[in-house]
């Protein structure tokens, strides 16, 4: 589900000096697909990230640009289990 904010909301979102990172924490299609979706209606690109599945089905996300002074927003998705 995507949710689309009402207009008059629009132009008072808060966006902090230092700007808005969003990134997606799973190469796979669903959650690369909904990131960019986000990124594209908010206006940003998607930032640099690495990520790795351990074996033990962890996940390790390696953020490869400088977050300082910046929001940051990790988009993962899970299975319906």
């Amino acid at each position: 589900m995507f949710c689309v904010a009402p207009a008059e909301l629009e132009t008072k979102m808060n966006i902090t000096k230092g700007g808005l990172l969003l990134f997606s924490a799973s190469s796979n299609s669903s959650c690369m697909e909904l990131s960019k979706k986000i990124a594209e209606r908010l206006g940003v690109e998607m930032g640099k990230v690495q990520v790795y599945q351990e074996p033990n089905r962890e996940t390790r996300v390696q953020i490869q640009e400088s977050v300082r002074g910046k929001d940051v927003f990790i988009i993962q998705t899970v299975s319906k289990a």
